[in-house]
Formats: C-alpha cells, sequence, structure tokens
C-alpha cells in the first residue's frame, strides 16, 4: 500500500497529496463531463426542442433510477473491498460479485417497473404519449448503468484511478457523442437515439467487467468459495447512499416538474441550459474525490488543525477555478445558450442566469458534503439534503406552475444553495470548521475586477457570437490571473499548482 507523503519543511504535504490527486481525477472528469456535455450539445441540435425533451424526460429517469438502484454500493464496495483485499479471498470475492449481482437486480426491477408504469407516467404525470416508447427504451439502461457505477468504482480498490476513468469517463461518453448521432442520421428516429445510448452503457459495462477481472484474478476462482458480506456492504452503502440521493436529486428533479406542468419543448430547452449550468461542478466534484478521503484518514488521526487547513485550500481552490468560467456565463447567458445550442434554445437564457446563482453558491461553499460525511457526520447531511430535495419539490411545483422554466430555475437556484450555506454553518457547528480568512480577499478582489471586465465587454460589444464570447472568455481568465500574481501567490498556492501541473503533464495513472 502506498503511504501518504510527510508533511514536507514548508508544511504542504497534504497540499501536495491533494494536488497530485486532483491532477489525477481532475483532466478524467472534465473529460468525461465534456464529452456528455457535447453529446447533448448534439442531441439539442438534431432532435430540436420537443425531441430533445422527450429524450431528456427518459434521460432523467434513467440518471435517477441508476442513483436509486446502486443504492451507494459504488462507495461500499471501495470500502469494505479495501479491507478484505489480499486478506481474504472468499470474503472479497463476496463483495464485489454481491455487489455487482446487487445492483443488476435492483436496476432490473426498477427497470421492469418503469417499463410497466410507462403508459400511466406519459398520460397522467407528462401529458405526452410519444414519451411511452422512450421511456420503455430507456427502462433496460437502468440496470446496465448502475452496474457500470459499481464496476467502475470496484476498480478503485487498487488505488489506481485510470480503470475507473476510462470506462466511466472515457468510453461511455466517448461513445455518446457519437453513437445517438449515428443513430439520428441514419435515420433510426428518437427510438434509435435512446437505443445507442444504451449501447454507450453496455459497451463501458464490459469494459469495466474485463478490467476486473484482470485486476483480481482471485475473482474468477469460485471453487474457492465465497463468503457473503451483502449486511455489511448494506450497513456501509445506505446512509451516505440516501444523502447522495437526496443531493443529486435536488439537482435532477425540475426537469420532471417542467414535463408535468409545461410542453416537452421546454423541458428540452431547459435540459440544455442546465446542462451549462452543472458543466463546471466537475470542478468540486475532482476537489472532493480527493478531499474525502484525506478528511476520513485525518479525522481518524484527531488531525483537527491539518484538516480545516485542507478544507480552507480545498473551498479556495475549487473558487480559483470555477468562478472565472461561472462569471462568463452569468453575464453572456445569451451568447452561450445562442452558440452552443442555436436560436431556438434562446427561450432558455434567463433560467441559466438564474441556475448559475447555484453553481457560485455551491463552489464558494467548497467540499461541505465529503467534509461532513468523512467525519462522522453524515446523519447531518443526510437531513439537509433531504430538506434541500423536498424544498425543491415543494418551490418547484408552485413556481413552475406560474413561471415555468424560470420558475424552475428559482426552486433549483434556492435548493441547492440553501443546502451548500446550511452544510457550511452546520460544518462550523459540528466541526468549528470555516473556510474563509485574509487569504480570500484576493478572490474578492478579482471577482471585482472580472465583473468589471465583463460589464466593460457587455456594454461596449453588445453582440458578435462566438468572438464576443471568446473574447470575454480569454479575457476574464487573463484578469483574474493578472489579480491573483499581482496580490501574491500564498505558499499553498505555488505548491498545488506545480504539484497539478507536473501530474497533468504526466501519463495518466504514473506511478511515482
Amino acid at each position: 500500500m502506498e503511504k501518504p507523503p510527510p508533511v514536507d519543511e514548508a508544511g504542504y504535504g497534504d497540499i501536495r497529496v491533494l494536488a497530485k490527486g486532483t491532477g489525477i481525477a481532475l483532466p478524467g472528469q472534465v473529460l468525461g463531463r465534456v464529452l456528455t456535455f457535447g453529446g447533448h450539445v448534439v442531441l439539442a441540435r438534431l432532435l430540436g426542442p420537443d425531441g430533445f425533451g422527450l429524450f431528456a424526460l427518459g434521460w432523467t429517469l434513467l440518471k435517477v433510477g441508476t442513483l436509486a438502484a446502486a443504492f451507494g454500493l459504488p462507495i461500499g464496495v471501495v470500502r469494505l473491498g479495501s479491507i478484505e483485499w489480499q486478506k481474504n479471498p472468499a470474503r472479497f470475492r463476496g463483495v464485489l460479485l454481491q455487489s455487482l449481482a446487487s445492483s443488476l437486480a435492483a436496476g432490473a426491477s426498477l427497470g421492469a417497473a418503469l417499463f410497466l408504469a410507462a403508459p400511466w407516467l406519459s398520460t397522467n404525470i407528462f401529458h405526452h404519449a410519444g414519451l411511452v416508447p422512450v421511456l420503455r427504451l430507456v427502462a433496460p439502461g437502468i440496470a446496465l448503468a448502475s452496474t457500470l457505477e459499481v464496476a467502475a468504482s470496484a476498480t478503485r480498490i487498487t488505488r489506481r484511478m485510470q480503470f475507473a476513468i476510462l470506462a466511466k469517463e472515457v468510453i461511455q461518453p466517448g461513445l455518446y457523442v457519437i453513437l445517438p448521432a449515428a443513430a439520428w442520421l441514419l435515420g433510426w428516429g428518437l427510438p434509435g437515439v435512446v437505443l445507442a445510448v444504451l449501447a454507450t452503457y453496455l459497451a463501458a459495462l464490459l469494459v469495466a467487467v474485463f478490467f476486473l477481472a484482470r485486476l483480481f484474478p482471485e475473482l474468477t476462482a469460485l471453487a474457492s468459495g465465497v463468503e457473503s458480506a451483502f449486511g455489511e456492504l448494506l450497513r456501509l452503502s445506505l446512509p451516505v447512499s440516501l444523502a447522495a440521493t437526496f443531493a443529486t436529486m435536488t439537482i435532477w428533479v425540475d426537469r420532471l416538474i417542467i414535463g408535468a406542468f409545461r410542453p416537452a419543448a421546454d423541458v428540452g430547452v431547459y435540459q440544455a441550459v442546465s446542462q451549462a449550468s452543472t458543466l463546471f461542478s466537475v470542478i468540486l466534484a475532482a476537489i472532493s474525490l480527493v478531499f474525502g478521503p484525506m478528511v476520513a484518514h485525518l479525522s481518524a488521526e484527531h488531525d483537527r488543525a491539518r484538516m480545516l487547513e485542507l478544507f480552507r485550500v480545498s473551498t479556495k481552490w475549487t473558487l480559483y477555478a470555477s468562478l472565472p468560467v461561472l462569471m462568463v456565463v452569468w453575464f453572456a447567458a445569451r451568447n452561450v445558450v445562442g452558440v452552443l445550442y442555436g436560436a431556438a434554445y434562446a427561450s432558455g437564457a434567463q433560467a441559466l442566469v438564474l441556475l448559475t446563482v447555484g453553481q457560485i453558491l455551491n463552489a464558494a461553499t467548497g467540499p461541505t458534503g465529503p467534509f461532513l460525511n468523512m467525519t462522522g457526520h453524515h446523519v447531518t447531511w443526510f437531513r439537509l439534503s433531504g430538506l434541500a430535495l423536498m424544498t425543491n419539490i415543494i418551490l418547484g411545483i408552485l413556481f413552475v406552475s406560474r413561471w415555468g422554466m424560470e420558475g424552475a430555475a428559482v426552486a433549483t437556484s434556492i435548493s441547492l444553495g440553501g443546502l451548500s450555506l446550511a452544510s457550511l454553518v452546520a460544518a462550523r457547528g459540528v466541526l468549528g470548521a470555516w473556510p474563509y480568512d485574509r487569504r480570500f480577499l484576493k478572490v474578492g478582489a478579482a471577482v471585482l475586477a472580472m465583473a468589471a471586465y465583463l460589464g466593460a465587454i457587455v456594454v461596449l460589444v453588445p453582440s458578435g457570437g462566438l468572438p464576443r464570447l471568446a473574447l470575454m472568455a480569454g479575457g476574464v481568465l487573463v484578469v483574474f490571473a493578472a489579480v491573483v500574481w499581482a496580490l501574491g501567490f500564498d505558499g499553498e498556492d505555488r505548491t498545488f499548482f506545480q504539484v497539478v501541473r507536473q501530474v497533468v503533464g504526466s501519463r495518466l495513472g504514473r506511478q511515482e
């Protein structure tokens, strides 16, 4: 087992570990998110708002069903599998096989339920008979996608990220850019597009299972026995799973509410702009992926000082990486929508502005969810995320019926922003954690400078399509870098940047 490096003489050992892990996780997650986003852009243009709206409803139910069918097993298989690997082969086989079988069975059951309920859902909830074949074709994908989540996560037992990244962030989204569009161009219609999406999950699942068989030869030695670990898997998985389900549903449920009250075309437009607003949350997700295990280790060692400093640095660098792009989206929402999706989706620009508010609050509060989860306060996170989901559903029903897409965006931003702020307050209350200090003054100065620059562009260049958007994006990065450089990098900033640059520039998965 690779041991974490000790704190170096400058006191930045934890920062080096965080930076190295982020340097590996971030490119893979960014690639996967960008490929999926690209696939949505292509489909939005090919299908048009109405067809893309039907597809979006099926896609959302697929993602929700996948999350429910996996019920935390991607977390449980890593935690329990790491303990049993190379110690108890029979129990290790039980962990892997029962995790895969459970997610497959749960996915198949939910898929069967969706298949049978498709006519009722389409007629009574979403009021569109054309949705029936989409939901019925999506149904088998729940089993494929949930099992892929578990299989890809299980490869991380080796403490190497590249296998999960290749299956989940390269192969599946890479095929997603190609196969659905090809199905449409071949004249197979919306059903062909949905079947092509299922094919992407099947291909990625087969690759993930192949990796498992190669990484763990003992997995196929069934004659040596299989020891059940199902009860322990559930004990580890369910508490965190429910919290993660609520938090993720808070982001997705708005599309289903729009589908219940508005035409399918509105769902299509909202799906497009909501994807644009959440694209940049990948930065927080990548940092959290590394931050979580590090905090769990420091919490177990009762090293509060290092744990709180890691929280501060993670929050600051999430802001550094997210704010420039989010501010461009805020100031140029109509330009972003027009360049990406075309004039047919222009009505979603205001919703994109409103959704960006929630994402800015999410970035500004840092990895509070993993911080609570990994320090033994997962019940607090569970309650807060459940409350956020209930808030989004109630506000969504009230607001969408009156204000359509903009109402859904307000409800989601209130719920997501409220969850972020409430989690931050909870982290301070139970852990005494507060990520902000004088070092964040540079962030405030950079925000003011970027806002001034973007406001000037809005006034001086009121239109211009892609050139204007490029001017805004490129210029804001220069302004941000200039302000931070002029005010001076902190020691941990230089260490973080240096290590991330080294890791990103090296071959993915290279071991030191």
